[in-house]
């Protein structure tokens, strides 16, 4: 393949990737070698082309394998704060609470999910404590109508 055409490929992968993928970091490194092919290529680097596929599916096989993992683990780190100062808030729901199961609630401006935490049900209308939070979920308790 000319060295125009695993450029091309390349950073159509890349723009595939940022366009149409939330980021999970397969086709940037398919497309990175690709390019880096391609660049070989270009160079004058004398390679037969059954050798540039196999340097492209070699770098993209130990990039996934080795690079792809850490960098997504990287950049994905430190996205998981919570506001825990919710805990102990009372809230209303407006439906019944089961023990053990969930609903969704509105709160703070945004959507929740609150779980029934005790061994009771939560009647509609009636106030609930919040014990605990995971993530976007509430892990709510019956507390005393106010």
């Amino acid at each position: 393949m000319q060295w125009w055409g695993w450029i091309i490929i390349g950073v159509m992968l890349l723009g595939a990737e940022i366009t149409f993928i939330d980021l999970q970091f397969y086709l940037v490194f398919v497309g990175l070698s690709a390019i880096i092919v391609g660049l070989l290529d270009l160079g004058g680097v004398p390679i037969p082309a059954w050798g540039e596929w196999l340097i492209f599916a070699g770098m993209c096989l130990l990039t996934l394998l080795f690079l792809r993992g850490p960098l997504y683990a990287f950049l994905r780190s430190g996205n998981e704060i919570y506001d825990t100062e919710t805990v102990g808030d009372i809230i209303a729901l407006d439906a019944d609470l089961l023990p053990g199961d969930t609903c969704r609630i509105a709160y703070r401006g945004t959507s929740w999910t609150a779980e029934n935490v005790s061994t009771e049900t939560i009647a509609k209308g009636r106030n609930a404590k919040i014990e605990s939070v995971d993530g976007l979920k509430v892990k709510v308790v019956p507390a005393a109508n106010r």
